[in-house]
């Protein structure tokens, strides 16, 4: 499936074809709500992904600009199905599976990056707290 503009192109067998429909399918309702795959665990055509709740927003990007990034340096399609929890899956597709482990590569690399962000600022804060203050000083007396 290739995009010019607006417009999605599908192309390959009718099984490939088929798998392209599904994945337009499930973009298109994911505008409207969370979008649930029935029987995921069954599919050859996916890799699951857990990623912790509060890391899906840095994952997916301004407006799913990081997920796109993805798909396009991967070769998947890729979208969050809706949150059951602690932590979301990311649902890759693709039928290469090399591709899939491109991405599921990159996904771990932003949570990675999200948790190491969130380490770094709680020891700044915790630097912060240990500083001495001004009333704890010895004034010199």
């Amino acid at each position: 499936m290739e995009y010019v503009g607006q417009i999605a192109f599908i192309c390959g067998t009718i099984e490939e074809r088929q798998r392209a429909k599904t994945y337009l399918k499930w973009l298109l309702k994911q505008r409207h709500g969370s979008v649930y795959v029935d029987d995921v665990r069954d599919r050859e055509d996916v890799t699951i992904v857990p990623v912790p709740t509060h890391c899906v927003g840095y994952v997916t990007g301004n407006r799913g600009s990081s997920l796109r990034q993805v798909e396009e340096e991967s070769g998947t399609f890729c979208f969050v199905e809706g949150g059951r929890g602690e932590s979301e899956q990311l649902l890759i597709f693709g039928h290469n599976r090399a591709d899939r482990d491109v991405a599921e590569r990159m996904v771990n690399n932003l949570v990675n990056e999200k948790l190491r962000d969130e380490d770094r600022r709680r020891d700044d804060y915790d630097d912060y707290d240990r500083r001495d203050r001004y009333d704890d000083r010895d004034r010199g007396r």
